[in-house]
């Protein structure tokens, strides 16, 4: 028979599950960037492999894993929107399920970590959007789980690393949340250092890191670089990005305060309790905003700190837990009692100062403004892109309204567009097109250019499209007449196109991997390629215009 006090665990964890559907179904949304990963799966669909134009062998899509899942089960299905949106709630409802076995079931460790968590906003936005995040969430709470409750097992170490190598393959930074976790594992393995110990312990490492290092073998021949095209056009030379990073920082501080109180909650939980877990964390720490810097961070607001947030709070899960179990029916030593204290103290300024203390300027930062390439990426697509607008009347952008103009304009007959925001028009623009992106998100030959001066913004790095480009595409022919990029163009068609296990081929792409062409092309005059398409505007540009005969038409579009 069920006591009292279980009957109100049960209807707490009931009403929780309650609001946590209500709250999720609420902000159900897709965001642009989720249609890119669409397009390619249409294109597996329709039998033409993981790619993004037809007959070219790009990696466009930044998880690999979120990828090979959502097409697996969009295949099962026969449907994109509502899959994606399902396959997030199943993934968040894991998470938490995850979070409160490592709260030892215990409710009242439970429900405040899981309400803290669900007041990021953060992660309230990007529990959907169509993007890897729920995944990547799902992975960094079992490594969270594995590293606090497995150790001593026979093959701790195995799992340990193996969910390491499954957040690689979700996201390739997510190095910088697990590395610190690992070192101090591994330095702990290995003592005491004896030959079988060691042995055993190398044999698990290696044995876990196989899925990730498959995966990078696979993409460094197929796809001809070992890391997606997003990177290579996304870090670019010159770029300001510790500036960028401190703008990014300033904006969460607006956008999503609730992440700065939990990681301060959690440093400071591991501090007073004297955790094992401080070290790496403060090392988890250092390294985001090392690689913020790096980076630039991101234009999505709160997209990156999800996966830092969601590591902080399962850890505080654990912490927790464990002192509330340790605790006697006895009343608890002054130490302990002390070190609470404190610990309440220090957590109530922390969020006296970070709620009350960084208010200013709040109004520069609300929706829908750009503050310094950064902004609310659901705020901005929401309206035509929530749950409710994908049931009631389907995706209404303007954007897709575009794509659907570009269809009426080449007919079926095929075509190459040079748009940016390449995610909506690319699912709704006919399969024959072939899309220039100047963003370089997909495009392999443009990322490796320079970006315009003064057209760019964090994640959004324009390049001037060469007209001598063009006219190679729509030859079949390599028109470049300057020597460095004409062969580098060979070395890209043949990364793209080539025959796979040509000798030829890996010869391109020792080149192009080495940055053999970096610096040339950098100093490439646009005017040596036959100048560039404007910038703005939309235009056709029939056949005769180029090269006439069976050459292409081109459709120069901007998406506003």
């Amino acid at each position: 028979m069920i006591g009292a006090g279980q009957r109100q665990k049960i209807w707490a964890l009931v009403i929780f599950a309650v609001i946590f559907m209500w709250s999720f179904l609420h902000y159900a949304w897709l965001t642009e960037d989720a249609f890119i990963n669409f397009r390619v799966i249409e294109n597996v669909r329709e039998g033409y492999g993981l790619v993004w134009n037809q007959g070219e062998r790009v990696q466009v899509y930044t998880s690999p894993l979120w990828m090979l899942i959502t097409t697996i089960v969009s295949l099962m299905t026969g449907e994109l929107f509502y899959t994606v949106i399902g396959l997030s709630l199943c993934l968040m409802t894991a998470l938490l399920l995850v979070l409160y076995r490592l709260s030892n079931k215990n409710v009242l460790v439970f429900l405040p970590v899981a309400v803290l968590l669900l007041t990021s906003k953060s992660i309230r936005d990007y529990s959907t959007s169509g993007l890897e995040t729920p995944l990547l969430a799902l992975g960094v709470g079992l490594f969270a789980y594995v590293w606090c409750k497995k150790k001593g097992r026979k093959y701790h170490t195995f799992w340990f690393f193996l969910l390491a190598s499954v957040c690689l393959l979700i996201r390739h930074d997510s190095i910088v949340l697990t590395l610190p976790f690992l070192v101090q594992h591994a330095f702990f393995s290995f003592r005491p250092l004896g030959s079988a110990r060691l042995k055993a312990v190398l044999l698990q490492i290696f044995l876990a890191a196989l899925p990730f290092v498959a995966w990078t073998v696979f993409s460094l021949v197929y796809y001809g670089i070992p890391v997606p095209n997003t990177a290579r056009a996304k870090i670019v030379s010159g770029f300001d990005g510790v500036s960028q990073a401190l703008h990014y920082f300033e904006f969460m501080q607006h956008f999503d305060p609730a992440v700065y109180v939990i990681a301060g909650i959690t440093l400071l939980s591991a501090w007073i309790l004297r955790d094992k877990c401080l070290i790496p964390l403060a090392s988890v720490v250092g390294l985001f905003v090392v690689y913020m810097c790096y980076i630039g961070g991101d234009y999505m607001a709160g997209r990156f700190f999800v996966g830092p947030v969601i590591l902080c709070g399962f850890l505080l899960a654990f912490m927790v837990s464990n002192f509330v179990g340790s605790q006697s029916a006895a009343i608890a030593p002054s130490s302990t009692i002390g070190r609470l204290q404190v610990l309440v103290l220090l957590v109530a300024l922390l969020v006296y100062g970070t709620f009350g203390l960084t208010a200013r300027n709040n109004t520069e930062f609300n929706y829908p403004r750009f503050v310094n390439g950064i902004v609310d990426e659901r705020g901005f697509y929401y309206r035509s892109l929530d749950l409710g607008s994908l049931i009631f009347s389907d995706v209404g952008h303007p954007w897709r309204t575009q794509a659907e103009a570009a269809n009426e304009e080449f007919k079926g007959r095929g075509g190459i567009v040079i748009v940016r925001n390449i995610g909506l028009f690319g699912l709704y623009v006919d399969n024959g097109v072939y899309i220039v992106d100047r963003f370089a998100l997909s495009d392999p030959f443009l990322a490796a250019f320079p970006t315009c001066v003064g057209e760019t913004r964090i994640g959004h790095f324009e390049r001037s499209v060469p007209v001598d480009y063009i006219r190679s595409l729509q030859s079949g022919s390599n028109q470049f007449t300057q020597p460095v990029v004409r062969q580098y163009y060979d070395d890209v068609v043949l990364m793209t196109r080539g025959d796979i296990f040509s000798f030829e081929r890996f010869r391109a792409l020792l080149r192009i991997n080495t940055g053999f062409y970096s610096k040339q092309i950098d100093s490439v005059d646009i005017s040596e390629l036959g100048g560039a398409y404007p910038l703005h505007g939309s235009q056709i540009f029939p056949e005769a215009s180029c090269l006439g005969g069976n050459a292409k038409p081109v459709m120069v579009a901007i998406e506003e």
